[in-house]
C-alpha cells in the first residue's frame, strides 16, 4: 500500500494527469485520513508537554530569583 501510494505521489509530480488518469487515482480513505489526524494530534500534545514543562521551569526559576533578590535586599537592609 505504501509503495503504491509513493509511486502515485511521484506519478502526480511529473506529470499532469489526463482526465482519464485523474479519474482512476483513488481517494484517500478514512483509515489514512484517521492516521493523519492521529500523527497530527501526538505531534501537538508533545509539543504541548514540552513547551508547558519549559514554562513551568521558567516560572520556577523567575520566583526562587525573586525570592533570593528579596532575601538578598532585606539583609542589606538591616546592617
Amino acid at each position: 500500500m505504501l509503495i503504491f501510494i509513493a509511486i502515485t505521489a511521484q506519478h502526480i509530480l511529473n506529470k499532469v494527469l489526463t482526465k482519464r488518469e485523474r479519474a482512476n487515482v483513488p481517494a484517500c480513505s478514512p483509515q489514512q485520513l484517521i492516521s493523519i489526524v492521529e500523527l497530527l494530534l501526538r505531534i501537538y500534545i508533545t509539543h504541548y508537554h514540552i513547551l508547558n514543562a519549559c514554562i513551568q521551569q521558567f516560572i520556577r526559576i523567575t520566583v526562587y530569583l525573586m525570592a533570593e533578590t528579596v532575601a538578598h535586599v532585606s539583609c542589606m537592609g538591616t546592617y
